[in-house]
């Protein structure tokens, strides 16, 4: 792949990881409507690292106090411990409709179709009472209510972080609390997809091209960083519904080129 199109691809990644408007649509569009190809095996694992970067970055104090009080009943574990009840749900999904899901991202107008799904999420996300629950209130029903739609966003075309920080905002959770637990529940979510990829690159024994790799990673983990200071100040504001109009933009442009191309 030509380093513009890496170029591209870290930049896609970065942004639209975090940003509500699902990375994986766009790399279905990028691939079927722009030519460019979706990323290797170890490329992919390398963006995601990228955008994994970036969480662990911007969210390290928060990751360091939760995973300590974990194992020591501190401050923080309780929140670690709803991370791993809202990654239940998408592990099992994932698995037990693995093909289902594979099969979704084959299809451009899968995506399409899912990202008016997501403009409708938001848009609704934008009526609702501003939550006034903080961490301390939060529930293992939270946790998982939150932790089904990130299932649902295996879907190309629903927004992992946008459908996440709905479904906390649903619950009555501030809104900058919701962002939070959203962003704090990708790690696992981007950690896992990593290591899938990683097992089907050693499986099939990919040569590696470091230049891209490091183009890649770097790039995404920057515009990730950017996507992430941007969505919580966005959220804060309670202005999440205004990515609604992009979604149902280009939701709508998916769907009626695939009907032209018929």
């Amino acid at each position: 792949m030509a380093d513009w199109g890496v170029a591209v691809l870290g930049v896609v990644q970065g942004l639209t990881e975090f940003l509500p408007v699902s990375s994986s649509a766009h790399l279905v569009i990028l691939d079927n409507l722009l030519g460019v190809r979706q990323p290797t095996m170890s490329l992919a694992i390398f963006l995601h690292l990228g955008t994994l970067l970036a969480v662990l970055v911007v969210y390290f104090r928060e990751l360091v106090r939760m995973v300590a009080g974990m194992f020591t009943g501190r401050p923080g574990g309780r929140l670690g411990w709803f991370v791993v009840l809202g990654t239940v749900p998408a592990a099992v999904l994932g698995i037990a409709l693995k093909p289902v899901f594979e099969k979704a991202f084959s299809s451009v107008l899968v995506s399409g179709v899912m990202l008016l799904v997501t403009g409708s999420i938001l848009y609704w996300s934008g009526r609702l009472p501003r939550g006034r629950r903080g961490e301390e209130a939060m529930t293992a029903g939270d946790a998982l209510w939150v932790g089904v739609f990130q299932a649902v966003a295996i879907l190309p075309g629903i927004s992992r972080s946008g459908s996440t920080i709905a479904a906390g905002l649903w619950r009555g959770l501030k809104p900058k609390v919701a962002a939070d637990f959203s962003f704090l529940l990708s790690v696992p979510a981007v950690l896992g997809a990593g290591l899938l990829n990683l097992r089907e690159a050693l499986r099939a024994g990919e040569v590696l091209d470091y230049r891209n790799l490091v183009l890649g990673t770097g790039l995404s983990f920057v515009f990730g960083y950017i996507a992430i200071k941007w969505l919580i100040a966005v959220v804060r504001r309670g202005r999440l519904d205004l990515f609604a109009y992009y979604c149902w933009a280009v939701g709508l442009a998916v769907v009626a080129w695939h009907g032209l191309a018929r």
